[in-house]
């Protein structure tokens, strides 16, 4: 905000600075840097004395040689805020003080303006008051009347810091409508900002145009807070054109404007409505359309920050609205009153891509103004922006107690979203917010320091966490592999997914050859992005002997039936790799040697693609020869003392073949697309930290690993051994699931550490903590398991195909672990169509009669989320289809379940009311049951009381009333 709309008005009148305060003031610098350039000369010292010492091994202790300690961090800080080794006149023309201690009467917590207010009686010099807090530690009340400073990304600041100004502690703060008589006093309030003529602007349409053309709800690019943008017509193409007009709201203290605020009287409700589960906010039924409104662009001094929730409650007190909604498209800067206001919960499920809306959507109700959600502190650093690490993100961003202020997201190549069978789309990732809320760093996590809670990451930076969850997932390492071997083809290395983004027809025609490399179901969503792309015949399709990918043999045997050719990858593993002499217009050219599968070594085993330890399924046999030019020893031990855990390597030496074995093909791209694996990498990092490794992370059932502060969940993570078998690889289950489960044991583990909790959110929670411990002495199967973290979800996979015929399997996490066309082993049936409209449908139904798993593959638009919905129901859900299809009613399975009395199955909002009429019978069954026991227990009490006449009254009258009310219940 501009220095000139200060509040007090005799500070536009102060008198001139005389020289020697310029002098002061030019001295206090000086010595100012003259500190800090100190500071790095010491600590520069103190890295090359640490790097001489002859002893030193390990790179951490020459890090710890140089780096502050915590207390001399907060040490420092302390001595900058109280003016520590500064004269008199110097600490004179400091303008702020540090609160170090504050104590507040049980009850009175609500007066600590009160007492900040005579603080700074105190000091009637001081302009601002300052208060530092732990991370970890819970907010006191008087901070919610303070402004939180947001810390710098990747800051090792162990505290949090808060902001007060003499100013807002003012009583006199009015609300009223904006008129265009105040147009000089917005005018003066805006000035200096970037975006002042478009807050003009956009205050002038609001006070003078009733009719005009402002935006709705379902605008993008709408300006918001401070960084209003202008309209576009592009941006009202899916928003409501019936604009009503719009109304201006001025906030005042002491007859200056501080605040303005301009609203949209019409609000496109049917968009709102498909793209955001609002329901859970309240009721739409009840709602006139004019109970609507929307901010369109907010401006408020910074200093009375904490008067957001009067503003907007005044303002809908004054327009009449019921709701007040903002929102917020991708890559805007988020205005402060966020947090003041509740977002809304994205819609995984649109009826119709028009009604698709690409932007964060928050509301302000009264419940908001009376209603404050717990700030949360603590650093949480997520590790990959896979499916579950979103999940989680999500949820802990959705939490309806807790609020997180501080959620970093580490995203290496930025946040990457795709493919058939995705569950979060680019629209989905917009509605979530996560510019907003979240810091995201280009960064992989490459080191982890356990004792100081720090990670390394690849840009040669630190970041400090409290909780940390890894949820990077596996992924195709085959890139990496040859990227290891040759360096200077990393340019010309691509997935699938970057491959469908980036590559063109343009490209097709400037390359000669495209390599893919792998047999996954990745491949062959890569061979029909290039053949749709016009590069068919440009393609080498290669995949190392044994790496498969078990899901590839159910498309072959669904493409048998059906009739479809597939193209076979040549059984050929790459041996060395090195840039090509021959000139290319578009970059490198990479020359690989390939070398037959036909003339392997005798006796040399394929790696076959079992299910390995833990039934992953996908490539998980013994691990594979190291890689080109890697010197290292393939094994490594963890705390298990296991041995084989390195991730697969594409690159294999080379046996005693003879020389008409190996080929050399030309590569102006490569794309990898071998059975995914954990990177290499990751693995060294978590090995080195003492995690319990076992071919995935190890974790308990509230995805915890043998570090209580780090998670782990996604395809990385499996859940422990001591739950059956040789344990339960989590990427058989669905992550999106899988992350709103972490995130609910997240928010459990920071609700159930009563020291940094308030006591009335902790009540209850440690019991529970108890009865899960309890449960899970007794529960050693993976049933229970799964009951118990209600991991019910279907998951789905699958690619496109030469054709453009879509390939979906849909099971449960027995099916996704031992993927067939067959019942599984303990009966159940099979119920299977073939047409040339549905293509190859099939449902398998185990021995409950519930569904098992889904195969499909045809050309018809089919959303896979709607499949995996259907994973789990009883077969009386589908409309009795085994008795329909046993009766010869059923022609076309897919038709069928997309007839119009299925829509309901796959509603967002079905599994909740699934579950209530779930817990609704049972309720009514255990009310029997219990209604028996209360007249039991009554009689005793009767006869009791009957028998025992010096009983007190009160014990009379209670028991009277008891058996009134089991009778009344009765």
């Amino acid at each position: 905000m501009n220095s000139n709309n200060n509040l007090n008005s005799s500070n536009n009148n102060a008198p001139i600075i005389s020289e020697a305060d310029q002098a002061a003031e030019a001295d206090l610098r000086a010595k100012e840097d003259r500190i800090i350039a100190e500071r790095r000369a010491k600590e520069e010292e103190a890295l090359l004395e640490a790097m001489r010492l002859e002893d030193v091994e390990d790179e951490a202790v020459v890090a710890s040689a140089a780096v502050p300690t915590d207390d001399e961090i907060k040490q420092e800080m302390l001595d900058l805020f109280a003016g520590a080794s500064r004269s008199a006149a110097e600490k004179s023309r400091c303008t702020a003080f540090l609160v170090t201690t504050i104590c507040m009467k049980a009850g009175q917590e609500h007066r600590s303006s009160e007492l900040l207010a005579a603080a700074f009686d105190s000091f009637p010099q001081k302009e601002h008051c300052l208060l530092m807090l732990p991370h970890g530690a819970v907010e006191a009340p008087v901070m919610q009347e303070m402004i939180h400073l947001p810390s710098v990304p990747g800051s090792l600041q162990p505290n949090v810091l808060f902001l007060l100004s003499k100013d807002s502690l003012t009583k006199d703060f009015s609300v009223e409508l904006g008129s265009i008589k105040q147009l000089a006093a917005v005018e003066a309030l805006v000035r200096g900002l970037p975006n002042a003529a478009d807050i003009l602007d956009s205050f002038m349409n609001a006070v003078c145009a009733p009719s005009s053309s402002g935006t709705s709800a379902g605008e993008e690019g709408r300006g918001g807070g401070r960084k209003a943008k202008p309209t576009t017509p592009e941006m009202l193409s899916t928003a409501n054109q019936s604009n009503q007009g719009g109304a201006a709201i001025l906030a005042l203290s002491k007859g200056e404007v501080v605040g303005v605020l301009t609203v949209n009287l019409s609000v496109d409700t049917e968009l709102l409505m498909a793209n955001f589960r609002l329901s859970q906010h309240f009721d739409l039924d009840f709602l006139t359309l004019d109970a609507h409104g929307e901010i369109d662009m907010i401006c408020l001094n910074p200093i009375f920050e904490n008067r957001f929730r009067i503003f907007l409650t005044a303002a809908q007190r004054l327009l009449r609205k019921k709701v007040l909604y903002y929102a917020l498209p991708p890559s805007q800067p988020p205005p402060p009153l966020l947090e003041v206001m509740t977002q809304a919960a994205p819609r995984h499920r649109i009826a119709a891509d028009r009604f698709q809306a690409e932007f964060a959507l928050y509301l302000f109700t009264r419940r908001s103004a009376f209603r404050r959600r717990v700030m949360v502190n603590n650093h949480v650093v997520v590790v990959g922006a896979s499916e579950c690490g979103l999940a989680v993100l999500e949820s802990l961003l959705l939490d309806d107690q807790l609020q997180f202020n501080h959620l970093t997201l580490l995203a290496p190549g930025g946040i990457k979203v795709g493919g058939v069978a995705c569950q979060y789309s680019a629209a989905i990732v917009a509605k979530m917010g996560l510019d907003a809320r979240v810091t995201l760093l280009d960064a992989e996590m490459v080191g982890l320091n356990r004792e100081r809670c720090l990670l390394d990451l690849s840009d040669d930076s630190q970041i400090a966490y409290d909780i940390l969850l890894v949820a990077a997932g596996v992924q195709d390492q085959s890139r990496y592999a040859l990227v290891d071997a040759c360096p200077e083809i990393a340019g010309i290395l691509v997935t699938d997914l970057e491959l469908a983004a980036n590559f063109t027809k343009e490209d097709a025609l400037t390359m000669n050859n495209i390599l893919v490399y792998g047999n996954s179901l990745q491949s062959y969503n890569a061979l029909y992005v290039l053949e749709s792309r016009g590069a068919t015949n440009k393609i080498s399709f290669v995949a190392s002997p044994g790496e498969d990918d078990v899901f590839v043999r159910i498309l072959k045997d669904a493409a048998d039936i059906v009739g479809i050719e597939l193209p076979e990858p040549s059984r050929e593993s790459v041996t060395n790799i090195v840039p090509s002499s021959e000139s290319s217009p578009i970059g490198i050219v990479a020359a690989v040697t390939l070398l037959s599968a036909a003339v392997r070594g005798e006796g040399e085993e394929e790696r076959g693609g079992g299910t390995g330890e833990g039934g992953d399924g996908k490539g998980g046999g013994p691990p594979p020869p190291p890689p080109l030019n890697d010197n290292t020893a393939n094994t490594t031990t963890n705390n298990n003392n296991n041995t084989n855990n390195s991730p697969n390597s594409p690159l294999s030496p080379p046996p005693p073949p003879t020389s008409s074995s190996f080929r050399e093909i030309a590569a102006d791209l490569i794309v990898g697309c071998a059975p995914p694996s954990v990177g290499r990498h990751l693995f060294e990092c978590l090995n080195d930290s003492s995690l319990v490794f076992d071919e995935r992370l190890v974790v308990d059932a509230r995805f915890r690993t043998n570090d209580p502060s780090i998670f782990a969940a996604g395809s990385i993570a499996k859940f422990s051994r001591r739950y059956g078998g040789t344990g339960l690889p989590m990427q058989n289950f669905n992550s999106r699931e899988v992350g709103i489960q972490t995130a609910a044991s997240i928010v459990q583990s920071l609700l159930a550490n009563s020291s940094t909790t308030p006591s009335n959110i902790v009540t209850g929670i440690q019991e529970q903590s108890e009865r899960h411990d309890l449960l899970l002495s007794k529960k050693q199967y993976a049933a229970a398991l799964r009951q118990m973290v209600s991991l019910s979800i279907g998951k789905v996979v699958g690619c496109t195909v030469t054709g453009g015929h879509v390939f979906l399997f849909a099971g449960k996490a027995e099916a996704m672990a031992a993927p067939s066309l067959t019942p599984p082993p303990d009966g159940g049936r099979c119920l299977r169509t073939v047409t040339s409209k549905g293509g190859f449908f099939q449902i398998v139904l185990d021995s409950k009669r519930e569904v098992h798993a889904i195969v499909y593959l045809g050309r018809s638009a089919l959303t896979p989320m709607r499949l995996g919905t259907l994973i789990g129901l009883h077969e009386s859900y589908l409309n009795r289809i085994q008795e329909r299809y046993d009766a010869g009613e059923i022609e076309d399975l897919l038709g069928f379940i997309t007839e119009p009395w299925a829509e309901i199955l796959y509603h967002d909002q079905f599994p909740d009311l699934r579950k209530e009429l779930v817990a609704a019978a049972v309720l009514q069954v255990a009310g029997l049951d219990d209604e028996e026991e209360r007249r039991k227990k009554n009689s005793k009490l009767n006869k009791n009381n009957n028998s025992n006449n010096n009983g007190k009254k009160s014990t009379t009258k209670m028991t009277a009333a008891a058996a009134a009310a089991a009778a009344t219940a009765g």
